[in-house]
């Protein structure tokens, strides 16, 4: 008989164990929920905009990419038809981080091969000079508020 009131008293035990424990665990998503969202540890943000274009043509599909040189995360835009971008930081959040960046550009895009190993897009060779992608020396500032940061890129012809 009193093997049958421990094990009653044991799985009484460990039921409330697991309710406590959901209950911390509940408590703690929320609190974790709440806080990391808002931004709070965000680096101020300038929003950036403008125009790409490479020998007085606005450049589409180009690639650029803001790299703090203080260190942080880059930001990134693809350009449309007419050669215009908005960087987008992370996520939903437009813009860069306020300070100088090194500025990298770029068009090329490798070749897709099918599961057959053929090519199905041949892809893109790069239109810009290396001076503006993998030797940049590209920089510029980004302040607070909006910043309108146009690149007219010369070939190397």
């Amino acid at each position: 008989m009193k093997a049958g009131v421990t094990a009653e008293a044991g799985a009484h035990a460990a039921s409330r164990t697991f309710l406590s424990l959901g209950l911390s665990a509940l408590v703690a998503v929320m609190v974790l929920g709440t806080s990391g969202c808002g931004g709070g540890d965000r680096p101020p943000i300038g929003e950036v905009e403008g125009t790409v274009t490479l020998d007085g043509q606005p450049v589409a599909d180009a690639q650029i990419f803001f790299e703090p040189t203080g260190g942080g995360r880059s930001s990134s835009a693809i350009t449309d038809a007419d050669g215009t971008y908005e960087l987008s930081y992370m996520g939903d959040v437009k813009g860069a981080v306020v300070g100088e960046h090194l500025v990298r550009i770029s068009t090329a895009k490798g070749a897709t091969r099918d599961d057959n190993g053929r090519v199905t897009d041949p892809g893109q060779p790069e239109q810009f000079p290396s001076s503006y992608n993998s030797e940049s020396t590209q920089k510029v500032t980004v302040e607070g508020g909006d910043n309108e940061i146009n690149f007219d890129a010369t070939s190397d012809k």
